[in-house]
């Protein structure tokens, strides 16, 4: 369920403190970055949002080889970007084609909702499914980011 809601919706609910994704808190984040000129500011805003969580070592399991783990903290992140409001601040995006890549990517969650579903139903663990669904929904978020960062957000 924890890893269901950090991919599909950029949540990480996990009050147990059992997943690998961990949320690095704003004064630990401080205290361990210098603070750069304005211009790096500015533009390292988006960079520190994405930069509060990590990757436990110690709580990731042993059969999640470390490249699944690194997409699985790669899609929560990206999936946070979309449900930003200040997106379409930083990018100066319309909000008609803010609403057609929002509706794209609920009909993208539908569909990974599902073949999460199936692959929790499973009664033995199959790395190579796992690793294959990671790595659909990565390159759906990927791709989506890069529709919303450049192409719709004019930076090419």
């Amino acid at each position: 369920l924890v890893l269901s809601t950090w991919m599909l919706h950029g949540v990480l609910k996990d009050q147990f403190n059992e997943f690998f994704i961990e949320y690095i808190p704003i004064k630990e984040e401080k205290d361990s970055k210098e603070t750069g000129p304005k211009e790096e500011e500015a533009a390292g805003k988006v960079v520190e949002e994405l930069s509060r969580y990590r990757i436990c070592p110690a709580l990731k399991p042993s059969y999640v080889p470390m490249r699944a783990a690194e997409k699985i903290l790669f899609i929560g992140e990206a999936v946070q970007i979309f449900l930003d409001k200040q997106v379409d601040q930083i990018t100066n995006i319309k909000e008609d084609t803010t609403s057609q890549t929002a509706s794209q990517i609920l009909s993208d969650q539908l569909k990974y909702t599902t073949l999460l579903s199936e692959l929790q139903q499973q009664n033995v663990f199959n790395l190579r499914i796992f690793e294959s669904v990671c790595g659909q929904i990565r390159d759906s978020v990927a791709e989506h980011l890069w529709r919303l960062l450049v192409e719709e957000g004019d930076l090419l």
